[in-house]
């Protein structure tokens, strides 16, 4: 019986290893995280983050970072969508910050939309710019934070979002790595119908557009229908 005890216990025990394994391994991975957000803000900040523009195709750029986050929409059951336009063709752009902006618009769309919503990433060619769509159905943010996006280490907060804890840095690193590229940024919100990020990036761009200065900000507490390309002239104003 003493052996069979032990038998039934070991699966237990190897179990609670696992999950407290997954735990860590988590927990390492979000403190990488942190960690790196930390460091690329403050280089961007100081002004010693360099981008090194390459030519490259967006399209499968984004089909790459909609991959690596799908686990995680299903795991929250999220339904994930991707639409870019065939003709994309080519950006000129650091294609490392280009991931990284859109791996944490992604992420952060996701882990702000509760079970059976969704969010959708799209891309279209405007002039001389790529728009890149981030649009989710989740939880919305407050009226009063939208002006304070951006901000280092601030996360909009409502009663009912608790359950999204987060340093607050993603939007931050996002507007200052669209800031070296010569880009904007444009956030839509209303709180419990969704929240849609516009990115606006040259399609050609230079290793000295801006020098640490953050992307131009712009903000509307409402979620205007989605205009065609040859009607979204504010955002191209937004950069000369």
């Amino acid at each position: 019986s003493e052996m069979l005890g032990d038998a039934e216990l070991a699966p237990r025990d190897f179990a609670k290893q696992r999950e407290y394994a997954k735990i860590i391994h988590a927990s390492a991975d979000h403190l990488l995280s942190v960690v790196n957000s930390i460091l690329d803000t403050s280089k961007i900040a100081a002004g010693t983050f360099r981008i090194m523009p390459e030519p490259f195709a967006l399209a499968p750029l984004i089909a790459d970072c909609c991959a690596m986050v799908r686990l995680k929409a299903e795991a929250g059951g999220v339904a994930l969508e991707q639409t870019a336009n065939g003709n994309l063709g080519e950006i000129v752009a650091d294609k490392r910050a280009c991931r990284q902006i859109l791996l944490n618009l992604i992420a952060n769309a996701v882990k702000f939309t509760d079970r059976g919503g969704s969010v959708r990433v799209a891309a279209q060619a405007a002039g001389e710019a790529m728009l890149i769509t981030v649009a989710d159905t989740g939880v919305g943010i407050p009226a009063e934070s939208l002006s304070r996006l951006g901000d280092p280490f601030f996360q909009a907060r409502a009663d009912y979002d608790r359950n999204f804890e987060g340093a607050g840095l993603g939007l931050s690193l996002v507007r200052g790595l669209v800031g070296l590229h010569g880009g904007a940024l444009r956030v839509e919100s209303v709180v419990g119908v969704g929240t849609r990020v516009t990115v606006r990036l040259p399609s050609v761009c230079r290793s000295d557009e801006r020098n640490g200065a953050p992307a131009p900000l712009e903000t509307q507490a409402r979620l205007a229908p989605e205009p065609a390309v040859s009607q979204q002239t504010t955002m191209e104003r937004k950069i000369a």
